[in-house]
């Protein structure tokens, strides 16, 4: 039996050690490298949240995909998916995408910009 056990550092405790000079960000615990909670380029997408993504692929009414270029699997089919099982699809790239016929409605701009412009009106 393998035991995993998960570690949380805190932001502060990392800005800590960078003003402390110390570059190499280790976990005193384990000596684990300390990264963030995301899947960089070229890593496997964890098969719990890539099935549960499947899995509301198929059942929503609407997504937004935002600053993919879709060409990188798995991730890339999960819009592909939720179109072809009749969601609506709103893009917001800064380019665009060989998938941009899926698309309802596309943003050509910046994420941050488009966002907050939807929030602002759902405020409204």
């Amino acid at each position: 039996m393998v035991i995993i056990k998960s570690l949380f550092v805190s932001v502060n405790d990392v800005l800590q050690k960078l003003e402390n000079n110390e570059f190499d960000l280790r976990c005193d615990e384990c000596k684990g490298i300390i990264k963030p909670e995301v899947v960089f380029f070229g890593e496997p997408l964890p098969e719990i949240e890539l099935t549960l993504a499947n899995k509301i692929a198929t059942k929503c009414d609407l997504m937004f995909v935002i600053g993919s270029s879709l060409q990188v699997e798995p991730a890339a089919s999960i819009p592909r998916l939720a179109y072809y099982k009749g969601a609506k699809l709103i893009f917001i790239n800064k380019s665009s995408t060989e998938w941009d016929f899926m698309a309802r409605i596309i943003f050509y701009e910046k994420a941050s910009k488009i966002l907050k412009n939807i929030l602002d009106e759902l405020k409204n």
